[in-house]
């Protein structure tokens, strides 16, 4: 299968160029990607018959070429792909948005001035958020980022010395130790000590469910501390 995919390299303004590079995948495809004022072009050939999991590969080399020019230049780049067409499909190009697999809060408008007012008078949540916000943008690196919003909930309940808050965090808000640990520390372990080769695949499935829960103690820490 040939995919084509587009997107940019952020941030835009910087107009990030460089010719075309070919990764040749021993055999089994090869992946070619340009880059023109920010403007990102990769054509993928793979035997695989899945839009999401070649869109998945394509960012994943796209941001190692862009890491490697901005580690070259000390400027920090970041990929963002935005669509993916199956050569030969029926269907037009797939876009990615930028909303989360799993359901958003009902009655928005009144979560937003809740969480808005929380998070300035609460560090603690103010971070979380911001990590829940990369959990959803970066597939990669999702359940790093899950755990980490967990973490930061869990710090703001340990006031006192020889406290971790992870106790005072499942008795306060009703988290699960097992749930998480099942859930999400044990994808985002072997990322948070570096050892990606162990670090276990993430389907959409489990995506889904890994946001879903964050987003659940999120809610309950935004109704315990309003």
């Amino acid at each position: 299968m040939q995919y084509i995919a587009y997107g940019r390299i952020q941030p835009e303004r910087a107009a990030v160029f460089f010719e075309e590079v070919k990764l040749d995948f021993s055999g089994k495809g090869y992946l070619r990607v340009k880059c023109d004022a920010g403007q990102l072009t990769a054509i993928f050939d793979w035997d695989g018959n899945d839009v999401v999991g070649a869109k998945l590969t394509i960012e994943h080399f796209a941001q190692m070429i862009a890491s490697s020019l901005g580690f070259s230049l000390n400027c920090g780049y970041s990929v963002e792909l935005i669509s993916v067409h199956q050569v030969g499909s029926e269907g037009g190009p797939y876009t990615f948005g930028v909303k989360a697999p799993n359901d958003a809060p009902e009655d928005q408008l009144l979560v937003f001035n809740d969480a808005l007012l929380f998070a300035v008078k609460n560090v603690y949540f103010r971070l979380a958020l911001r990590d829940y916000m990369r959990a959803i943008t970066d597939q990669h690196d999702c359940a790093f980022y899950c755990f980490r919003t967990l973490e930061a909930i869990s710090k703001s309940f340990s006031s006192k010395p020889g406290v971790n808050g992870w106790d005072e965090m499942h008795s306060a808000l009703g988290s699960c130790k097992d749930d998480i640990i099942s859930k999400i520390k044990n994808y985002a372990d072997p990322v948070r000590h570096g050892n990606w080769v162990e670090a276990p695949g993430l389907n959409n499935a489990q995506r889904k469910d890994m946001l879903g829960y964050t987003q659940s103690i999120l809610m309950a820490f935004l109704k315990y501390g309003s």
